[in-house]
């Protein structure tokens, strides 16, 4: 896949989250959406996001099953403030597994991923990407490709998890390093 669709299959991605997660599910109880919440750290700096937290889990597809959530800090305010993961899995999304960008050295409870990623808005709007390991080759020297998601536990109300990875800007002259990312998200399949 070339960097330019795989960019443009990122952000298509990431806004389907986005405009998924706002849409209610009316067979879903109410909860409150307080409880919900995305914690990480940008570059050792601590982040917060409880004004929406929301995704879907292990939906298949005729190609692979997608996992996918957006945290944002001002609910309905996608363009700031917002941190989508993105998870593609060849079968079914496995809990305490985890999925990487990268291919790993031994197997067991890791796996790569079809796709796993992560898309970053700041404060200002400004976008930071992670990038897998297929277009190595067509980024410059010296950008990794390192993304590690996993899933910690999966209901019909909600999933939750882990991540952390590397980040850019478009143009790859930013870097970002998110860890300690964790998640408590509703969901909505």
């Amino acid at each position: 896949m070339r960097r330019s669709s795989f960019f443009l299959f990122l952000l298509f991605a990431g806004c389907t989250t986005v405009v998924f997660s706002c849409k209610k599910d009316s067979k879903k109880k109410d909860t409150d959406d307080t409880a919900y919440y995305m914690r990480f750290k940008i570059d050792g700096t601590p982040v917060e996001y409880k004004g929406q937290v929301e995704g879907i889990f292990d939906k298949a597809t005729s190609l692979q099953y997608n996992t996918s959530l957006a945290g944002l800090k001002e609910a309905l305010n996608s363009a700031k403030n917002n941190m989508t993961v993105l998870l593609a899995t060849e079968g079914e999304t496995q809990t305490g597994k985890d999925y990487l960008s990268y291919t790993p050295a031994a197997s067991g409870s890791m796996e790569k991923a079809k796709l796993a990623s992560l898309v970053y808005f700041d404060e200002n709007g400004k976008k930071f990407f992670s990038w897998m390991e297929e277009l190595a080759s067509a980024l410059p020297p010296g950008i990794e490709t390192k993304v590690v998601i996993r899933i910690t536990e999966a209901t019909d109300e909600y999933f939750k998890g882990s991540f952390s990875g590397v980040l850019y800007t478009e143009d790859y002259s930013t870097k970002l390093n998110v860890t300690d990312g964790d998640f408590y998200a509703r969901r909505y399949n």
